[in-house]
């Protein structure tokens, strides 16, 4: 399997050309991310309301700590060099965009990988119980045209790390699924939460 994943590696990694590497690196990079999380807190204000926009909030923001402090977790354990430190990837032909990295040297699992798809699933979990984008006699178009979009976001951001030669292909699989269990679960806590609240009448009495 480790094989196979190196063959992979440097399949997908081997494509590349002035105008990918830039795109590549920008769908990479963690400065934009903040003006995508900013539109859609305000967005998840806008269709849940306040309160129940809070504890996506909160949500999201426990999510992501627990995604990266699981990750970090991880890879201090496992201690798999990233495919751009690892001199065997290196001498197989492996293309490095951007300098490797010398300060976090290991790559398994990917955390870009796991708190995306974790913010896809979580942000997913509370839009769909918003009940006006469920038209009648259909399957809750709006809801499902928002999660393809944000799965495309998070595949790319994804990929990426395997085109800059951050991790392998099996460092983005994991981190995915790892992502999307810890959105999965705190999402459910959450809303359990506040449904509890809510229906006692005690949820923030705030008007």
């Amino acid at each position: 399997m480790e094989e196979l994943d190196r063959i992979i590696t440097l399949a997908i990694n081997a494509h590349h050309s002035p105008a990918s590497d830039a795109f590549w690196i920008f769908m990479s990079s963690s400065r934009w991310w903040y003006l995508l999380y900013a539109a859609l807190i305000a967005l998840m204000f806008w269709r849940l309301g306040w309160k129940k926009g809070l504890m996506m909030l909160a949500a999201t923001a426990l999510t992501i700590l627990l995604t990266d402090q699981c990750c970090n977790l991880i890879k201090n354990s496992v201690c798999r060099l990233r495919p751009g430190n690892d001199p065997e990837m290196l001498a197989r032909g492996l293309y490095l965009p951007i300098a490797a990295s010398t300060k976090h040297i290991y790559g398994f699992l990917s955390a870009h990988s796991a708190n995306s798809f974790a913010v896809v699933v979580l942000t997913s979990a509370f839009l769909h119980t918003d009940k006006r984008l469920t038209l009648k006699g259909s399957r809750n178009p709006s809801w499902l045209i928002y999660l393809i979009v944000m799965v495309l976001w998070a595949s790319l951001v994804a990929i990426s790390r395997v085109f800059l030669a951050r991790h392998f292909v099996g460092d983005i699989l994991a981190g995915a699924a790892l992502g999307c269990i810890i959105a999965a679960a705190t999402a459910y806590a959450a809303m359990r939460l506040y449904d509890r609240f809510a229906s006692s009448g005690h949820f923030l009495k705030i008007t």
